[in-house]
C-alpha cells in the first residue's frame, strides 16, 4: 500500500486492502469518531439490513493501525462483538478471521504497519498473529487466543448468555480462576459492539446501567459501548449519511424496490398458503414469516402437500441446535443464502418464526407474513430483494385476533398496522425499501414490548464479584442470577431441554457428583439444547409421565437452575419449577421430531448429541474429539468388563477396567483427567461392578509440567512479562508499580517444605521447583498451606495492591481461602478479605479484575515459555 500522511487517505487505502471494497461514507464517519481521544461511552448506530454493519470491525482495525503507527493508541484493545442468534456469531467469526489473515500480508505489503501492530503486543513480538480471534458460544471451542495477552489487539465473538455472563464475574462454565479474569478483560480497555441490540433490549439497558455504575471511578484504560441495529428504538444515534451517499451499491441496496399488499383475514394459515403458492409458477425463492411455532409448521405442511416436502423449509426456535445445524447446511436453506448460486430453478419455500429474521444470511425475492411488531417486520422485510436487483412483493397477512389489545402484542400490532396504513398514502401497494422506512420512522409504541428487566445495583456486583464463591452459596433462592439482567423477566417463560443417555444412572448419583458432572465435566452446549415455552413443556411432561410406552425408572429427570441441581420425578415439574431452567431427560423419554418437541413421540428414544464437539476448557479444536463418556459393567458369568461409549454406541470389552482406563490415559498423552462414577458395588469386596466414566480435562489448577521449572527461573519471567505489558499498555506509574511488586514476591510462598512435598519434592533434592513432573499434586501434603497467602506472608513493604494480586492469583481471595486454608492460616486470610473489599471500593469491580488478569496471563505467558 501506499504510504500516506492523513489519516482519511489511510483509511480509505486500508479499508479497501482488508474489504477488496470502496468503503460507504457512513464507515468514514465512524472511522474518523474512532480517531477522536475522547470517544463517547456510548454510540448507536442505525444501518439497515445490507449496508455493510459487520465492517465496524474492519473500521476499528484500520483505526487502531492508523494509532500504531502514530505511536500512541487509545482505542481499546479488544473489539467484543455481542449478538443473541449463535449464526451471527459464525458470521462475524467469519469476518473476524478474514482480517485476522488479511493483516498476516501486510508483511509483503506494507511493512511499516505490520511492524507497528505487531509492536503493540508481546504475542506479536514473538511472531503470532497480529491480532487474536476468538468465538465464545456454546458450542464452540474457546480457543483462548483472546485472553493469553492482555497487549494483544483481539476480536471476541459471542452470544449475550456466553459473553454477558463472563462480564458479570460469572460465565457460565467457568470456575473460580476464570471468572475475574473473564470479567477484567471483558470489562476494560474493551469496545462492546451489540449486534442487533433491538433482539435483547435488557441487555442493553444493562450495558447502560453498567457504564452509569462505574462513571465514579476513574482508571487509565477505558470501556465503550457501540449499539447495532436496522431497527433501533429511538434515542439518541449517530446520523449517516446513507441516502446522499453516491456508492452504487449502497444506493441499490437503500432503495430497494419492496412493495407491501395488506389482507384481513378470519383464517390467517389459509390465506398465508394461498398468497405463498401463487409464486408457484415463478421459479423464485419465497419466505413466509409466521409468529407461531404451530402455525409455522402447519403452514409448512400445506404447502409441501401441494408441491412435494422437499421443497419446503421449516426454521423456528423451538428446535434443538442439532438437527436446526443440520437444516442450515442441507441444500434447499442454501438456495436462500444471499449473493448465494442457485442449482434448483422451482419455486422454494422456506417457513420461519423469529429465528430467521435475524443474522441468517437469507435472501428471497418475494414474502408472505403475518403481522407483527414493526421491528420484527423491518426484519423480515431486510431478507428481501437484499442486493435490490429486483422487485418484491410482499404479502402481510391478518386477523382480528392479532390487533386485540388484551393479548401481549395486541397494542403493538395495532400501532403497527395504524403506521403501515399511513405510508400507504390511501392506496396500495405500499413502498418499504429501506429508504422508505428511515425517511418516515415508526413511532416507539409500534415496537415490541421491552421485557421487564431490573436495574444493576452496586449490590447486586458486590455479590457476583465474590467470585471465590458458588453463587448457589451467596443466593440460594435464585433471585439474583445473571440470566434476569442478560434477558429481563420474559413474559413467556422458557424452558432449556436436554436428552442424554447418562441421565437414567445420574438420576441414582449423590447430588455433589451430579452437580461436578453436569457443571464442570459435561456442561451443557448448544447443539443438545432444546428451548421451548414453560407451558408447553409442562404440557408434554404430563403426557410423558402417563405415557406406558415409557418405562417408570426412566420417568425421573435432572433440573438444573443456577448452581444448583434436583433429582425430580417427571409428575413434579411445574411450571415454576421449570421456568429458567434447564431440564435433562433420559433419552428413553423421548418426544423429539425433526428437532422440535413432539407429543406423538414420546417413548421414542431421541438421539444423545453430547459427545465429541467440544473441548473440557477450551483447548483448541483437536480436544473436541476427546470429550467422550462411557458406561461400564461387570458381566460376573464371562469375568469382563462391557464397556460402552454413549452417543456412538460403539462397545468394547476388557478383562479390567484398569486396562481400559490406561488406553485412554495413554491416547491423551497424559493430558486427559477421567472421573469415574460408581453406581454399584460388589457387596462382599467393595469392588465397582458398574461405573461411569467421563473423560476430559480438569480445571484444577495445575503444578505439574512435562519438564521441571526452578522457582527461581519462574519468578524471573513472570517479571519479564509484567515489565513488558506495563510498557506495551503505557501504564500510569502508580499501578505499574504495584503490578511490579506482585511480580516481584510471585511464587515466592512456593519456597516452603509443605508445598515442595506436594509436588513430589520432598527434600529438595531437585532444588527448589515452581512446577515438577510429578502426575499429581498431593493436597494433604500442604496441611491448609496456600503458597499464594505464603508469597504475602513473605512480602516486605509492598502495597496492598501487590499483596492482592499475588493472593489472588489462583481464584481465591475474593474475598476468602476454603476453611481448612482458614485454620491454617487465620490472620493472612482475614487480611485479604480487608485488602480485597478496600481495593474494589476504590478501583471498581472491573478495574481489579483486570489488573489481576495482568499478572495472571504474565504468569501462564511465563509457564507456557517454560
Amino acid at each position: 500500500m501506499e504510504r500516506v500522511t492523513f489519516p482519511e487517505e489511510f483509511f480509505k487505502n486500508f479499508f479497501r486492502f482488508l474489504e477488496g471494497e470502496e468503503p460507504f461514507k457512513w464507515q468514514e464517519k465512524i472511522f474518523n469518531l474512532f480517531l477522536k481521544e475522547e470517544i463517547p461511552s456510548t454510540i448507536t448506530i442505525d444501518v439497515p439490513t445490507g449496508c455493510g454493519k459487520t465492517a465496524l470491525m474492519e473500521i476499528w482495525v484500520s483505526a487502531l493501525a492508523w494509532q500504531a503507527l502514530q505511536g500512541r493508541v487509545s482505542l481499546p484493545r479488544r473489539l467484543v462483538w455481542i449478538v443473541n442468534r449463535r449464526t451471527v456469531v459464525d458470521q462475524a467469526t467469519d469476518t473476524a478471521e478474514k482480517i485476522q489473515r488479511k493483516l498476516e500480508d501486510l508483511k509483503e505489503t506494507d511493512g511499516r504497519t505490520y511492524e507497528a501492530l505487531k509492536n503493540l503486543s508481546l504475542t506479536g513480538e514473538s511472531g503470532g498473529p497480529l491480532i487474536a480471534v476468538s468465538t465464545l458460544r456454546g458450542e464452540l471451542a474457546d480457543n483462548e487466543e483472546w485472553k493469553k495477552d492482555p497487549t494483544r489487539p483481539s476480536i471476541i465473538v459471542g452470544t449475550v448468555d456466553m459473553i454477558g455472563s463472563k462480564l458479570l464475574f460469572r460465565g457460565y462454565g467457568d470456575g473460580k480462576w476464570h471468572r475475574p479474569l473473564h470479567a477484567g478483560l471483558l470489562g476494560v480497555d474493551s469496545l462492546i459492539v451489540h449486534d442487533e441490540s433491538h433482539l435483547s433490549p435488557p441487555f442493553t439497558k444493562l450495558l447502560f446501567d453498567l457504564l452509569q455504575l462505574r462513571r465514579r471511578f476513574s482508571f487509565p484504560k477505558r470501556f465503550f459501548v457501540i449499539t447495532l441495529s436496522a431497527t433501533a428504538r429511538g434515542g439518541e444515534s449517530v446520523k449517516l449519511p446513507l441516502e446522499e451517499d453516491e456508492n452504487p451499491v449502497l444506493r441499490r441496496r437503500i432503495f430497494a424496490k419492496k412493495f407491501l399488499y395488506l389482507h384481513r383475514s378470519p383464517n390467517k394459515v389459509e390465506k398465508m398458503v394461498e398468497l405463498a403458492l401463487k409464486h408457484e409458477r415463478s421459479g423464485s425463492r419465497v419466505l413466509v414469516y409466521v409468529t407461531s411455532p404451530e402455525e409455522a409448521v402447519e403452514i409448512r405442511n400445506k404447502i409441501g402437500k401441494k408441491v412435494g416436502l422437499e421443497r419446503v423449509g421449516l426454521l423456528t426456535g423451538e428446535m434443538r441446535g442439532y438437527e436446526r445445524d443440520l437444516l442450515v447446511r442441507e441444500g434447499l436453506y442454501q438456495e436462500f443464502r444471499m449473493n448465494g448460486k442457485r442449482e434448483i430453478r422451482e419455486t422454494l419455500y422456506l417457513v420461519s418464526t423469529a429465528a430467521g429474521e435475524v443474522g441468517i444470511n437469507l435472501d428471497a425475492e418475494h414474502c408472505v407474513c403475518d403481522l407483527a411488531p414493526v421491528d420484527h417486520l423491518i426484519q423480515r422485510w431486510g431478507r428481501v430483494n437484499r442486493d435490490g436487483r429486483g422487485k418484491a412483493q410482499v404479502d402481510l397477512v391478518y386477523t382480528d385476533r392479532d390487533l386485540d389489545v388484551k393479548k401481549a402484542l395486541g397494542a403493538a400490532n395495532a400501532e403497527t398496522l395504524r403506521y403501515l396504513e399511513s405510508l400507504s398514502g390511501g392506496g396500495e401497494p405500499i413502498e418499504v425499501s429501506p429508504a422508505n422506512l428511515r425517511k418516515n420512522p415508526p413511532s416507539i409504541s409500534a415496537f415490541s414490548p421491552e421485557p421487564p428487566a431490573p436495574p444493576l445495583t452496586a449490590d447486586i456486583v458486590d455479590l457476583w464479584s465474590l467470585t471465590s464463591l458458588r453463587l448457589a452459596d451467596l443466593d440460594p433462592e435464585g433471585e439474583r442470577e445473571v440470566e434476569l439482567w442478560l434477558h429481563g423477566k420474559e413474559e413467556e417463560p422458557q424452558t432449556r431441554v436436554i436428552w442424554r443417555e447418562d441421565i437414567k444412572w445420574l438420576t441414582r448419583v449423590e447430588k455433589e457428583t451430579v452437580e461436578e458432572i453436569l457443571q464442570t465435566w459435561y456442561r451443557p452446549i448448544v447443539r443438545e439444547i432444546l428451548t421451548v415455552r414453560t407451558e408447553r413443556l409442562v404440557e408434554f411432561l404430563k403426557k410423558a409421565a402417563e405415557e406406558d410406552r415409557v418405562e417408570e425408572k426412566y420417568k425421573k429427570a435432572l433440573l438444573m437452575k443456577g448452581d444448583g441441581i434436583e433429582v425430580l420425578p417427571l409428575t413434579e415439574l411445574t411450571e415454576e419449577r421449570l421456568k429458567s431452567a434447564t431440564l435433562f431427560l433420559p433419552c428413553e423419554v423421548g418426544g423429539l421430531s425433526e428437532g422440535a418437541l413432539s407429543e406423538k413421540d414420546i417413548g421414542k428414544a431421541v438421539k444423545d448429541v453430547a459427545d465429541g464437539t467440544v473441548p473440557f476448557c477450551g483447548k483448541g479444536p483437536a480436544w473436541a474429539e476427546k470429550r467422550r463418556r462411557y458406561h461400564a459393567r461387570f458381566d460376573g458369568d464371562r469375568g469382563i468388563w462391557e464397556i460402552r461409549e454413549l452417543g456412538s454406541g460403539k462397545t468394547e470389552e476388557r478383562d479390567s477396567l484398569e486396562e481400559f482406563l490406561e488406553e485412554l490415559r495413554e491416547k491423551g498423552k497424559g493430558g486427559l483427567s477421567i472421573k469415574q462414577v460408581i453406581l454399584s458395588e460388589d457387596e462382599p469386596t467393595g469392588e465397582p461392578t458398574e461405573v461411569l466414566l467421563y473423560v476430559g480435562e480438569s480445571k484444577e489448577e495445575s503444578y505439574t509440567a512435562e519438564k521441571e521449572v526452578p522457582l527461581g527461573e519462574h519468578k524471573r519471567a513472570v517479571m519479564e512479562k509484567v515489565e513488558k505489558m506495563v510498557e506495551k499498555l503505557a501504564l500510569p506509574e502508580d499501578i505499574a508499580e504495584a503490578l511490579r511488586g506482585a511480580a516481584e514476591i510471585h511464587d515466592s510462598g512456593k519456597d516452603d517444605d509443605r508445598w515442595q512435598e506436594a509436588i513430589g519434592n520432598a527434600g529438595r533434592e531437585r532444588g527448589t521447583l515452581a512446577k515438577s513432573r510429578s502426575r499429581t499434586f498431593d493436597w494433604r501434603a500442604c496441611k491448609g498451606y496456600r503458597h499464594e497467602l505464603g508469597s504475602v506472608l513473605r512480602a516486605l513493604e509492598k502495597s496492598d495492591l501487590s499483596l492482592h494480586l499475588e493472593a489472588a492469583t489462583h481464584g481465591y481471595g475474593r474475598p476468602s481461602f476454603p476453611d481448612h486454608v482458614l485454620e491454617e492460616m487465620p490472620e493472612q486470610v482475614r487480611e485479604q478479605i480487608r485488602r480485597f473489599a478496600e481495593l474494589q471500593r476504590k478501583l471498581g469491580w472491573w478495574e481489579l479484575a483486570y489488573l489481576e488478569a495482568l499478572l495472571k496471563c504474565a504468569d501462564a505467558l511465563a509457564s507456557e515459555e517454560g
